[in-house]
């Protein structure tokens, strides 16, 4: 019974995360790829370095890794048994939710790229150098590179991989049925250590953290019941190891601390969003926005965040620390909230286009005693 209630929870917790975690995603385009070393000094500048690094190269890893980790959940708990129709019926429910959705938001972001090229070019808009770095993009990558290998839309690297954990799932199975905890300790070795396969579609962060979602599905454990009674002690461990992630930033260390960081962040996260859902008017508000989050981490760097980025830099606020500072948390709701606008109208003028869009994620979740509804 125990068990039971603890999962008519955590899909509860799991729906009021969707719309957070893409705050996450969204924010962590919010700085480039590099990760520069952190002064603390009471500079805006050092100031805003020090915030930014923390939330984007930190903090925001939670995301994606959150997300693989509820993919591997929810895949296995139909594999408790192993079933060659469950998996056949598995993989062609993929196509539509991920596959189609995947191709499709790639092939968007070429055409938008194409298109703003020759428009661009044709009324002498824009920057001429930043124009040909666009086509640029486009005509010195090969198509497996465009649509693979990158991918063009670079967020649905996410995608790619889910894809590829889908894929061998049966691999997970049998590891987690016949080695058990020792198969998982062979993934974490396998993570800790820092090890990249180079492999598109099968980083160690999907295989690590499908793989423990998968675990837990498989032998029935849950993330509450797991940190039960030691919850507040995982909070303060997490923020301390947060803020040393964030010192650390630049160097050799960072990123063994990091993989240290978002594993027991991502369960700190998961009870934090179990407090906040005994609100029910803030776990309304969660139910309602959920549904918008896919189309948010698809649609926000076809330009829209790029563009909002380029209009805030372009500010004369933007000369100072503090100004870049409240860019960086202004922005990226303007992003979202083109994104949800988007999203409103195409619900209304094309349901079934954006459903394609989506892979069909549309449906309202209402959070009730009991479970869904």
């Amino acid at each position: 019974m125990e068990y039971q209630q603890a999962e008519k929870r955590l899909s509860g917790v799991i729906e009021s995360m969707r719309f957070p975690l893409i705050y996450l995603v969204v924010i962590a385009h919010m700085v480039s790829f590099e990760t520069p070393r952190v002064t603390l000094s009471w500079d805006s500048q050092d100031i805003y370095t020090f915030v930014s690094e923390m939330i984007s190269h930190n903090l925001a890893k939670l995301s994606v890794r959150c997300y693989f980790l509820i993919s591997g959940y929810y895949l296995f708990k139909r594999f408790v048994e192993w079933n060659n129709d469950v998996y056949a019926g598995q993989l062609k429910k993929k196509i539509r939710t991920l596959l189609i959705p995947y191709l499709l938001w790639n092939l968007i972001l070429i055409v938008a790229i194409y298109v703003k090229y020759h428009l661009f070019a044709y009324f002498g808009l824009g920057s001429p150098a930043n124009n040909a770095a666009d086509r640029a993009a486009l005509v010195e990558n090969s198509g497996y590179n465009l649509l693979w290998g990158m991918p063009i839309n670079f967020p649905l690297w996410y995608m790619r991989d889910l894809i590829c954990m889908t894929l061998i799932s049966p691999f997970f199975y049998l590891v987690f049925k016949y080695l058990r905890i020792y198969g998982l300790l062979l993934l974490a070795v396998f993570y800790f250590t820092v090890h990249h396969t180079d492999i598109p579609g099968f980083s160690s962060t999907a295989v690590f953290f499908f793989g423990v979602g998968a675990y837990f599905a498989q032998h029935q454990k849950n993330p509450l019941l797991l940190s039960e009674g030691i919850k507040s002690q995982l909070l303060l461990l997490a923020a301390v190891l947060l803020l040393i992630c964030t010192l650390l930033n630049g160097t050799v260390y960072h990123e063994y601390v990091l993989r240290l960081f978002v594993p027991i962040g991502a369960v700190a996260l998961i009870n934090i969003f179990d407090i906040i859902n005994k609100k029910e008017g803030v776990r309304n508000v969660l139910a309602k926005l959920a549904p918008t989050s896919f189309f948010i981490y698809v649609a926000h760097e076809v330009y829209i965040i790029n563009w909002l980025k380029g209009g805030w830099a372009s500010l004369a606020i933007n000369t100072s620390g503090w100004g870049k500072l409240l860019g960086y948390f202004i922005v990226p709701l303007l992003c979202i909230g083109v994104c949800i606008g988007l999203y409103s109208i195409l619900k209304k003028i094309s349901p079934a286009l954006l459903g394609i869009l989506t892979g069909g994620r549309m449906s309202r979740f209402v959070y009730k005693e009991g479970g869904k509804r």
